[in-house]
């Protein structure tokens, strides 16, 4: 009788990308926890995460900052760190409610205040945590349409490093930003969805101005339509804007939906000309930024504002550049994306590690593709798999490497992209 065996196994390859991220996050934990215990000299006890004392700051903070200092609440019943987060908040100046902040930042902000108020801090930390499960999962159940792959999906997702370090922080502002951003990618690869694709791009520069450099990729649908659904996205962003502005004003008598140009160069100061985003930045300024420091260069604001400009300007020309050649076909859709995000995350003077989820977007693209792989492609998923991987354990003057070798990364394979691109010649740009 013919013996018959189980059969073999087989890992579908499209899994690879996901499953190399992973393995290099629990690289990543294994090295920190051998370094910490056994006693490398004067290694500093780090995390690739927010550090206890700094844990849901952004989320906590900025809620609590909508509301007058001494409320009536119960803060005795609340944990230690969100009592001290109550009586120093940065966001409350003279301890008189917060009145600045974009209009779809403050609605965010006001309801997890009302949670924080009748409840407490951790319940507006739970529903947090809730959200952004639940809304991984619908959003990779949507596009993936079988839930056993999209339930694996969102799991290695939530344990990812951009995932992880957005939670531990609690900036639930950028993972909006980059659910926005996916779902923008997702629906520009079908022209039938392009009233989704407007309503994504309108709601995406109401949360990230600086999103407005995906503008460009409207040029999928040609110069005519493109402009058109292009001008249609930023006329519903500004109504968008006024409207949620009118109704936090419900909430915040003395909010103007333009008051958040007046916090705005407090930031430039503080984080673009300052240290205070030099931590975790993944932008090409950063990056320089963190390469003179290790000298013990310090350099004048004068020199720094011609760095920041320098650069923008050299993301603007590289960003036009990619647009002339997707519109003489030389380039695929999919890599003229991937040019222009990598330029977006390298022109953005701070760009923290808790935005890079977006780039997952490229991963569930591949994943759903069927077809062959180019050097191209390789070169994408080779750079989406690096900067998606921790590299916050070895600091040089208190600054991650990463801010070093994200940008470096990124500028290199962008270069290589668009320069493939150009000795391949005209082919189809579809895929």
């Amino acid at each position: 009788m013919k013996t018959s065996y189980p059969q073999a196994y087989t890992l579908d390859s499209v899994w690879l990308p996901f499953i190399l991220v992973t393995f290099l996050f629990m690289v990543n934990a294994l090295f920190n926890s051998l370094a910490v215990s056994y006693g490398v000299t004067n290694y500093q006890l780090t995390s690739m995460m927010f550090l206890p004392a700094d844990i849901h700051a952004d989320l906590v903070k900025y809620a609590m900052s909508f509301s007058p200092y001494n409320s009536g609440l119960d803060v005795a019943s609340w944990d230690a760190i969100y009592k001290n987060y109550y009586q120093y908040n940065p966001y409350r100046p003279d301890n008189q409610p917060n009145v600045t902040g974009l209009p779809f930042y403050v609605t965010i902000a006001l309801f997890f205040n009302k949670i924080i108020f009748h409840f407490s801090p951790a319940a507006a930390v739970k529903v947090f945590y809730v959200l952004v499960a639940s809304s991984v999962f619908v959003f990779n159940y949507v596009f993936i349409r079988e839930w056993r792959k999209a339930l694996v999906v969102s799991l290695l997702m939530l344990a990812s490093y951009p995932v992880l370090f957005m939670l531990t922080r609690g900036h639930i502002f950028s993972f909006v930003g980059s659910m926005l951003l996916m779902s923008f990618f997702v629906l520009l690869l079908n022209p039938k969805y392009w009233k989704w694709t407007v309503l994504s791009f309108s709601l995406l520069i109401n949360i990230r101005l600086n999103g407005i450099i995906f503008s460009a990729l409207f040029l999928v649908y040609g110069v005519k339509k493109g402009a058109k659904y292009l001008i249609l996205a930023i006329a519903l962003a500004f109504f968008e804007w006024v409207l949620v502005g009118e109704l936090v004003r419900h909430f915040i008598a003395k909010f103007e939906i333009f008051n958040f140009f007046t916090s705005v160069s407090s930031y430039v100061q503080n984080y673009v000309y300052g240290n205070g985003g030099s931590q975790y930045n993944n932008s090409f300024y950063g990056g320089v930024r963190w390469f003179y420091s290790i000298f013990n260069i310090a350099l004048s604001l004068d020199t720094l504002k011609q760095l920041n400009l320098g650069i923008m300007l050299a993301t603007g020309m590289l960003g036009l550049f990619s647009m002339a050649l997707y519109w003489k076909r030389k380039i695929k859709l999919v890599h003229f994306f991937f040019v222009i995000s990598a330029l977006y995350v390298l022109g953005t003077p701070i760009f923290t590690t808790y935005h890079m989820l977006f780039l997952f977007g490229f991963l569930l693209i591949y994943f759903r593709s069927t077809m062959s792989l180019s050097t191209e492609d390789f070169i994408i998923l080779f750079a989406i798999i690096f900067v998606l991987s921790p590299k916050g354990y070895f600091y040089i003057n208190n600054v991650s490497i990463e801010t070093l070798l994200n940008p470096l990364v990124l500028f290199v394979s962008l270069c290589g992209v668009l320069l493939l691109s150009l000795r391949n010649g005209p082919r189809s740009v579809e895929g």
